[in-house]
């Protein structure tokens, strides 16, 4: 038989080398035992809310229609911070109101946002510190198992929503760009906030070759199709497989050897001619 119900995918800071991960699973197939869960990540690193933003921008469109996506990256659990579940794109995403979902926010398919305040989907006990667990897995299997969205609680403005500021990046008069580190993955590529469309407003040439990148004290001239069209050991800038500017090293870590890290400010500018 076909299992029609909707995929659940888990996105979290938690690691694997505790219980959490498998606690919350535990939980979404006690409720719906037909659930199909699907593990984002879980090494985001902790607390980083922006770089697990880009993840789920770059991630949730390469599942189906109808998925329902359950964000875990929730330093201030505990607090008077909400959680929300947001409709749009044809998905839904369970997470805290924190500037996690503002990808998503910013989406003209925006559908409907709630409060997630539909006490008897939450587990008996809640406690202060693990509403993963506690809150956002069984609001999840219960979605999955049928029970309708606008049940989950009462509709709230969009514009309350907390949104990152520093997902984008800042365009000058004088045309140039300036931007910041907002991840630096697994390989030492610097993965920065500076989008494909920031970098088309400002380079009309192919692959932007007109282009002159600063991160750190180090120059890097034009962009770079792949990481392997430069020199081995050699920096290079490119768009990457999230649309967005990075920063990376052929054959070696680009974070330990430009000496850089989070939050660093890179700049392009179009270069002089002449």
């Amino acid at each position: 038989m076909t299992n029609t119900h909707p995929l659940i995918t888990l996105l979290t800071d938690f690691g694997l080398q505790d219980e959490y991960v498998g606690v919350m699973k535990g939980v979404i197939l006690s409720i719906q035992t037909g659930a199909r869960i699907v593990d984002i990540c879980h090494d985001t690193p902790p607390q980083n809310v922006p770089a697990a933003a880009l993840m789920i921008e770059a991630a949730y469109g390469y599942f189906p229609a109808g998925s329902i996506h359950v964000l875990v990256i929730d330093p201030g659990v505990g607090t008077e911070r909400r959680l929300i579940a947001v409709q749009a794109e044809g998905h839904t995403f369970l997470a805290p109101d924190n500037g996690l979902l503002t990808p998503i926010l910013e989406k003209e398919t925006l559908e409907n946002i709630r409060l997630i305040d539909r006490r008897e989907w939450y587990l008996p006990h809640v406690g202060n510190t693990f509403h993963g667990r506690d809150i956002l897995a069984p609001v999840a299997a219960h979605l999955a198992d049928g029970k309708p969205f606008r049940q989950i609680g009462p509709q709230i403005d969009p514009a309350s929503c907390i949104r990152l500021k520093e997902l984008h990046a800042r365009h000058f008069e004088d045309g140039s760009i300036q931007g910041k580190i907002l991840h630096v993955d697994r390989f030492g590529n610097l993965v920065t906030n500076i989008t494909r469309e920031d970098i088309e407003r400002l380079s009309a040439q192919q692959l932007g070759e007109n282009l002159v990148i600063h991160i750190g004290g180090h120059r890097i001239e034009g962009l770079q199709r792949s990481y392997g069209f430069a020199p081995k050991e050699s920096p290079l800038a490119l768009i990457g497989s999230r649309g967005r500017l990075e920063i990376a090293i052929c054959c070696g870590n680009a974070a330990q050897k430009l000496g850089v890290a989070l939050a660093a400010a890179v700049t392009i500018q179009r270069r002089k001619q002449g």
